[in-house]
């Protein structure tokens, strides 16, 4: 809440009720066209995009808009419920909303609708459904400024779901010209990997979405793995989302089988899972020491990695270097389901090869280890 917010919230209220909205000395504006500003913050205590009123409106002069909010399914929960069952008994929200004024090209012939929501949506909701005034702020603002003053007021008071959230980030980087993700995670308050996780998990495909049984069960860790198997195995893991659809299955049994899907039909494409597809093979990698080059690394159009290189190794320098790769495939590379067989079987078959290799060098490890 804001310094202008805080000032509102203190104005004079009967002692017999304290915080009681209707006690507070604020008429209804019951015809939201003759509006009358009986509160208004000092210049001095609110940000220089915003000018605040406050007044008591008529829910249904409130049009909630069709920007994203949060999901209709916030509305069906014990938590809802609870707070619209402390409105009813307080005869209205004692935190007010806050709204803007429609310009006179945003109002409908023989409409109601006044104002526009910026953030409160719970709140108001529960005033509807209980036929009270409602209680709001009405700023002055920015249409930008108004997207992000939602979000941080939505986000602090309740916070919303990484679904919720990207849904809302992306919705204020396509209506400005120039806003980055970097800059929108500086206005909003949060880490710019955060707002990135959000975006990517808002904009998955409808049907990875449908396959949760609440889009809100998306956490902010599943977005790579998930955004990681689409670009994999796009239609495999849409198809394996429509087969899964209404399933009673946890959040991640639904990301294991979208995995699942997706390294199957890299496997069977001859692909590494986890490893996106290249249409041409990559430009070489020098492999370099202390200056001097040694060999090169290369990924193949199968996303394969190719190395070479270019100074011979004796067998047991051979046998360090299987060790190490397997190594490196066992903690980086493959998941737990095929590590030992697909370990074991790399490292037999570079052992089996650098054992028929001629031990010219060997006179060369022994005098290293004597070193």
């Amino acid at each position: 809440m804001n310094a202008a917010q805080k000032s509102l919230e203190a104005r004079p209220v009967s002692a017999s009720e304290p915080g009681h909205p209707a006690d507070v000395d604020i008429p209804l504006v019951s015809d939201p066209v003759s509006v009358v500003a009986v509160g208004s913050a000092p210049p001095h205590s609110s940000p220089p995009h915003l000018s605040l009123t406050l007044l008591l409106l008529a829910s249904e002069s409130i049009e909630v808009g069709a920007s994203p909010n949060r999901l209709e399914e916030s509305f069906d929960s014990d938590e809802f419920f609870k707070l619209a069952d402390s409105i009813l008994h307080n005869r209205g929200n004692v935190q007010p909303i806050a709204v803007r004024e429609l310009t006179p090209s945003e109002i409908l012939q023989n409409s109601p609708l006044r104002y526009r929501l910026i953030s409160g949506a719970r709140r108001l909701r529960a005033c509807a459904m209980h036929q009270l005034p409602v209680l709001a702020i009405v700023q002055k603002v920015q249409p930008t400024r108004e997207l992000i003053d939602r979000l941080v007021e939505n986000h602090l008071r309740e916070p919303l779901s990484p679904y919720e959230l990207g849904l809302q980030l992306q919705h204020i980087i396509d209506s400005s010209d120039s806003i980055s993700r970097r800059e929108l995670a500086r206005l909003v308050g949060l880490d710019v990997s955060v707002v990135q996780k959000a975006i990517d998990i808002a904009a998955l495909p409808a049907p990875v979405i449908a396959a949760f049984g609440s889009a809100a069960e998306i956490q902010y860790r599943d977005a790579k793995p998930l955004k990681d198997a689409i670009v994999q195995s796009r239609d495999s893991v849409i198809a394996c989302a429509e087969s899964i659809k209404g399933q009673e299955i946890s959040a991640k049994e639904v990301i294991g089988k979208l995995i699942e899907a997706a390294e199957a039909a890299a496997l069977a494409k001859g692909q590494t899972p986890g490893v996106e597809p290249f249409n041409t093979p990559a430009r070489p990698l020098p492999i370099e020491v202390d200056g001097q080059t040694l060999g090169s690394f290369a990924i193949d159009k199968k996303g394969l990695p190719q190395i070479q290189l270019a100074l011979p190794l004796n067998p047991r320098q051979q046998a360090d270097l299987a060790q190490l790769i397997q190594k490196f495939l066992r903690s980086k590379v493959l998941h737990q389901a095929v590590r030992k067989p697909a370990v074991k079987k790399a490292a037999a078959e570079i052992l089996e090869a650098t054992a028929t290799q001629p031990a010219a060098n060997d006179s060369q490890a022994t005098g290293e280890e004597r070193a």
